[in-house]
């Protein structure tokens, strides 16, 4: 629409320009030479200030495409920014894009303000040097002053076409700036074929104080949940009649260097219990607790490293850099640390197979990466913030032989704190794969949000008319 309209304008302006000068010729040829006069010097300034205003505004649109994207994605991914209570940063960032584009639109409007101030000036100028050589020849008697007068108003609408004209053309550059950035999107064959150190270290100090008492363990007691009971995280509402929970009268309790393990069809409330763990929720009813510190109790920004979550979507990446990604909950790490955790999640494999390594971007929702790619990357990511507690939301539901490696990594990992701590952690798994339970200490089967068995994976699957074999035929 934008061209259309300036394609229309310029039309308008083109005719101005050709009618006004047929006209001043049959006037007075000589007079043309003064009124044209300052055409050259429109005519340079107005390559150059064409050549700025397309490079400005393809910077621009890039900035606003750029910052959209960014807002689209971080609101799509907000429990990971939640999880890793990166709020103030993303926010920080978002306005800092902001202010880029703003400076480039005022760059814009400075260039494109002395652009046309200095047409409005040279076409005065035009004008005035009309005025004095028609004035000599109206007195020797060579021309009437109404041909002056006709002459002077053409010379008026002449110099009138030719700044819209180059108004006009301005447009429609910005114009195809910005049909040639969606024709550079459409033609993308990645879119066609594919859908701080020391403020850190003292909130592991604290971490290991709050966890200090009970010796990190996670306690479930007597939970129950309904989403119409909490709207927000830490905004608790009355629970509201006759509304059904989700999760009801849940208790466990998960030691370190001990994995867990729940199953349970689709819908019986896997998702949202660990929702509850991670904080983004609060139960209507019941406690949960790490080292006896109710996890209500927990700032954000020390929970992100005592409970870490491979979330069930495995789509929960960035479009930024491999690195970005894996450092998200915790940008202060130094590269011995990622390389620990790049280990323990087998994605060196994958980091050769990278154009440019861990500086490769993943596309939208880690577009560029298979399902296990995106799953072993969120493993990564979950143990590089070093969690007391750690969450695999169906690990194996999407990861090839390689993946499903890694998740035996991450086991041993928590069972003996390989990942260089020293110090064991709870690992809780949300699985829907018979090979993963024989990994595990316990299983709890879920029901309709209730707890319908707990016990080893040797016993109840030794009992044929346990809920557990009942659920085997739908266990991969």
């Amino acid at each position: 629409k934008s061209i259309t309209m300036s394609f229309a304008s310029f039309l308008r302006s083109f005719s101005s320009v050709t009618y006004s000068t047929i006209m001043m010729v049959r006037i007075s040829p000589q007079l043309l030479g003064v009124s044209v006069s300052a055409v050259p010097l429109i005519g340079g300034a107005a390559m150059l200030f064409h050549m700025y205003i397309k490079k400005i505004t393809s910077r621009q649109r890039d900035l606003v495409q750029q910052t959209a994207e960014f807002a689209q994605e971080r609101f799509k991914l907000v429990n990971i920014v939640k999880l890793a209570n990166a709020e103030l940063r993303e926010t920080e960032r978002y306005e800092e894009m902001q202010q880029d584009a703003i400076t480039l639109g005022r760059k814009s409007s400075i260039a494109d303000g002395l652009f046309m101030g200095g047409i409005f000036a040279s076409t005065a100028a035009a004008l005035l040097g009309v005025f004095y050589m028609g004035g000599k020849l109206v007195s020797a008697g060579s021309m009437t002053s109404g041909s002056l007068t006709s002459f002077a108003t053409y010379s008026f609408l002449l110099g009138a076409g030719t700044s819209g004209l180059f108004k006009a053309t301005g447009e429609i550059s910005s114009g195809i700036v910005c049909a040639e950035r969606v024709f550079d999107i459409t033609d993308d064959e990645r879119y066609i074929t594919s859908e701080k150190g020391a403020e850190l270290q003292n909130m592991k100090d604290s971490n290991d104080s709050l966890i200090a008492d009970g010796d990190g363990v996670l306690k479930v007691s007597g939970i129950s949940f309904s989403y119409d009971s909490v709207s927000n995280v830490g905004k608790e509402k009355s629970l509201v009649t006759g509304s059904k929970n989700v999760i009801e009268n849940i208790s466990f309790e998960l030691t370190p260097g001990k994995v867990l393990a729940v199953v349970g069809k689709n819908g019986a409330g896997k998702s949202t219990l660990v929702q509850l763990l991670v904080g983004l929720y609060q139960p209507s009813v019941g406690t949960i607790t790490i080292g006896d510190t109710p996890l209500s109790q927990i700032p954000p920004s020390k929970l992100k490293h005592l409970v870490g979550v491979v979330p069930q979507d495995n789509s929960t990446l960035f479009d930024e850099s491999f690195e970005y990604n894996v450092k998200y909950f915790n940008p202060e790490a130094t590269p011995s640390q990622v390389d620990s955790v790049m280990k323990l999640s087998n994605c060196e494999k994958l980091i050769e197979g990278l154009d440019e390594g861990t500086k490769t971007k993943l596309g939208r929702d880690g577009s560029r990466l298979s399902g296990g790619q995106r799953q072993r990357v969120s493993l990564s990511r979950a143990l590089l913030s070093d969690p007391r507690v750690l969450i695999l939301d169906e690990p194996t539901s999407q990861l090839d032989t390689e993946g499903e490696s890694a998740v035996e990594d991450a086991v041993r990992a928590c069972r003996s704190g390989a990942d260089g701590d020293g110090k064991q952690k709870s690992l809780l798994l949300i699985t829907h794969r018979r090979s993963t339970l024989s990994m595990v200490d316990d299983v709890i089967v879920l029901d309709e949000g209730k707890i319908v068995e707990h016990g080893s994976f040797s016993e109840l699957s030794a009992d044929e008319n346990s809920a557990l074999c009942q659920l085997m035929p739908d266990l991969m």
